[in-house]
C-alpha cells in the first residue's frame, strides 16, 4: 500500500502532496494503533489502499461511491474504538478533510 500512496508523486493534482500526506499518515496511525484489533486494522488499511488508488485518478474518473464507503469504514472502525485510538482522533482531525479532497463534501 505504501508504494500505491507514493504513487501520488507522480500524479498532476490538485492538493495531492495534502492527501499523499493524510493517507501515509493514516496509514501509519493505524499500524501503530493498539486499540485496533487486526481484522479491524486491515479492514482499515483497505480502505486507506481504497482512497488511494481513487485519489490517483483524474478527478473526473474518481468514484465517489468507493471513496465514500471507504470514508465510512473508517469513521466506523474509529467508532467502534474510541477516543483513546489514534486512528480515532486521527479521523476526528482529517476525515472532512479528506471527503473535501474526494469531492464529497465534508
Amino acid at each position: 500500500m505504501t508504494n500505491t500512496i507514493q504513487e501520488f508523486h507522480d500524479v498532476q493534482w490538485e492538493n495531492g502532496q495534502d492527501l499523499v500526506d493524510i493517507l501515509t499518515n493514516l496509514q501509519q496511525s493505524i499500524t501503530t494503533d493498539p486499540a485496533l484489533a487486526e481484522n479491524q486494522q486491515k479492514r482499515a488499511l483497505k480502505a486507506v489502499e481504497t482512497l488511494a488508488k481513487e485519489g490517483k485518478k483524474p478527478p473526473e474518473e474518481r468514484d465517489k461511491d468507493i471513496a465514500g464507503m471507504a470514508l465510512d469504514a473508517l469513521q466506523g472502525i474509529s467508532a467502534t474504538v474510541g477516543h483513546a485510538s489514534t486512528l480515532a482522533a486521527f479521523a476526528e482531525k482529517y476525515l472532512p478533510t479528506l471527503s473535501k479532497l474526494f469531492g464529497l463534501g465534508g
